[in-house]
């Protein structure tokens, strides 16, 4: 048998560490270091998110608002019959072409004041803005007095820290004129719409 001299020499105890080496705190600050910059590049992408959909949202709600205005055929006729000439006559041939809107407002009542729904270069949110409107796709259902068109906003978000969008929304106009070509009545329910 061997001694206990003989055991502690060959087996000999070594001293506890106690600590980190240097190597494992240096690997370890690196993995931190890692996590650290891949969470900063999570946070800026989920603001951008952020201000992606809230800019979208408005531009959503601000459709809404004019689908609901435009939904009162007074609004609708008030708005649309401002679009032809000063006859309120339509030109001859009008399809595919568009026409040019600078707002969309309530008709006055009987005080003269007019509300106004929406307007080329009206802020709908800080950095979201009203660039263009228009009636785009004018077409005319064959020999009919009825024109079908497309109401065009066009919306543009101008964000300093997260950069430019363009957001396109259309709804759908029916416009009925009478045989000289002026508009009577406009529809923007789809469901009326041929």
């Amino acid at each position: 048998m061997m001694s206990i001299s003989m055991m502690t020499f060959l087996h000999p105890k070594v001293p506890r560490q106690q600590g980190f080496s240097l190597m494992e705190l240096v690997v370890v600050m690196g993995l931190f270091g890692i996590i650290a910059a891949g969470g900063l590049v999570l946070i800026s992408h989920l603001f951008k998110l952020e201000a992606t959909v809230s800019s979208r949202f408005a531009a959503e709600d601000s459709i809404a608002m004019v689908k609901l205005a435009l939904s009162d055929n007074t609004v609708c006729n008030h708005n649309l019959t401002l679009l032809t000439t000063a006859s309120k006559i339509l030109p001859t041939n009008l399809n595919g072409h568009s026409i040019a809107l600078t707002k969309l407002e309530m008709p006055s009542g009987s005080g003269g004041t007019r509300v106004l729904i929406l307007s080329v270069g009206q802020k709908v949110k800080d950095t979201l803005s009203v660039t263009r409107m228009s009636l785009t796709e004018l077409r005319q259902v064959a020999t009919s007095l009825t024109y079908l068109a497309k109401l065009k906003i066009v919306y543009t978000n101008q964000s300093k820290t997260y950069g430019s969008g363009t957001y396109v929304r259309e709804i759908p106009i029916q416009l009925a004129t009478n045989s000289s070509r002026i508009i009577q009545r406009c529809t923007t329910s789809s469901s009326q719409l041929l």
